[in-house]
């Protein structure tokens, strides 16, 4: 069989199980069996498979169709044009998260110093510090694993990042003049079955325990012209920026949406 015909099989069948984008998924999952680049993908396109590479490839499907995403069963996932080590000890990297990282870049004054907070697989630390060497870039989590994660990450793409582990704000005893996190802001009730770790997930009833708790702690860690940004869910806005201006009532607090137009983000800028 070759490549192209296994491809269209994997295709065929991750369509038939209701998984969007079925044509990249198939490409993905092919190219990381065989370790293969997009281009030598392309042009693999006529090679004929031995029997233990198509059963490899098959079981890669296996995995996929019975639930596991396919960043997990790849064992990475692409994030601002980078490719992250992922494991089922971190969230795997939503590209919306992107666009807090772009607001970030464009606002923060040459020099800063910032700080990532629920770090995970390192995404929003390592991107920043990439994009913008000029940042200090410290980066927390209260999760061991996720931090051996994010160091391998940060190691293997030449960022130089400070990480340690924290709950929040914690073991935090500097000040930052920008703070970045994505935390966990699904409701419990509304978790998906997914093999995506609960601690990156659960937010409490209405989602918003651990943003609220943070907030509480910014005046702690922000410089006095500091700003903070929080990755939230739809339709929650209007009750964290109600929050947020009990705790910060003199700063200007923003929605920053993404490109369907959701509240994503809110803004506070001290």
């Amino acid at each position: 069989m070759t490549l192209s015909e296994l491809a269209g099989i994997l295709t065929d069948e991750l369509k038939n199980n209701s998984i969007e984008e079925a044509v990249l998924e198939a490409e993905l999952l092919i190219r990381s069996v065989l370790k293969l680049s997009k281009v030598e993908y392309i042009l693999a396109d006529k090679r004929v498979l031995t029997n233990q590479e198509e059963q490899s490839i098959k079981h890669a499907l296996s995995q996929r169709l019975s639930g596991i995403p396919a960043a997990y069963i790849m064992g990475e996932k692409e994030f601002f044009g980078r490719t992250f080590r992922i494991t089922e000890d971190v969230l795997i990297p939503r590209p919306e998260t992107e666009l807090m990282i772009e607001d970030a870049m464009r606002t923060l004054p040459k020099g800063s110093k910032t700080l990532d907070i629920g770090t995970g697989s390192g995404v929003i630390a390592i991107s920043m510090k990439l994009e913008r060497d000029d940042l200090t870039v410290d980066a927390v989590d209260i999760s061991e694993k996720a931090l051996i994660i994010a160091t391998k990450n940060a190691k293997k793409l030449g960022a130089r990042i400070n990480f340690f582990q924290s709950d929040l704000g914690e073991n935090i005893k500097e000040r930052y003049d920008g703070i970045l996190a994505n935390l966990p802001y699904v409701p419990t009730k509304d978790i998906p079955d997914s093999h995506e770790p609960l601690l990156a997930l659960d937010g409490g009833a209405d989602g918003l325990d651990t943003v609220r708790r943070l907030i509480n702690q910014l005046p702690q860690m922000l410089n006095p012209d500091g700003m903070a940004w929080l990755e939230i869910a739809i339709e929650q806005y209007p009750v964290i920026e109600r929050f947020a201006k009990q705790i910060f009532p003199s700063a200007e607090i923003k929605a920053i949406k993404d490109l369907a137009g959701i509240d994503r983000f809110i803004r506070i800028k001290l």
